[in-house]
């Protein structure tokens, strides 16, 4: 039951994160964002404030992940790979939750498409995250173990 009400916590925290990062977006997206879009496209296409409409939020969006699954991961104790999947599961509900909001986007192409390339984007970041926070928890255990072993 703990590992549930745990994965539910991970879950509730991406979809926030999701939020959150999307409101910054939209709050400095045509300062920050838009005049920084994908090699491809015209200064005068006007692209959606997205996690992923230009190089620049994706970046952000990337660092955020990242540090947010790090952080996540040293908080838990056990079943940190179990909170990390729940974690990012919140993240991309919050991502459908957008994308079907916003009427141009929901009307692309690339719609069906977008939660599996939204996937693709996303899960990196989380994994190296998650990762480095375990490989920092399995040092500092062991230097713990080293510590002990070297006093008695």
């Amino acid at each position: 039951m703990l590992y549930l009400r745990n994965g539910i916590v991970a879950f509730v925290a991406g979809l926030v994160l999701a939020a959150m990062l999307h409101m910054h977006f939209v709050a400095t997206w045509s300062s920050s964002y838009a005049p920084y879009q994908w090699p491809g496209y015209s200064k005068s296409h006007h692209s959606e404030p997205f996690f992923s409409n230009s190089p620049r939020s994706l970046t952000v969006t990337r660092a955020v992940l990242a540090v947010a699954a790090f952080l996540g991961t040293l908080a838990a104790t056990k079943s940190r790979w179990f909170l990390a999947i729940f974690f990012w599961a919140g993240i991309m509900v919050a991502f459908i939750v957008i994308m079907q909001m916003s009427a141009k986007m929901r009307e692309s192409n690339l719609a069906a498409l977008a939660p599996f390339l939204f996937a693709v984007l996303t899960v990196p970041p989380v994994v190296v995250g998650c990762a480095a926070a375990s490989l920092l928890q399995w040092g500092w255990q062991r230097r713990a173990h080293y510590l002990k072993a070297k006093s008695d």
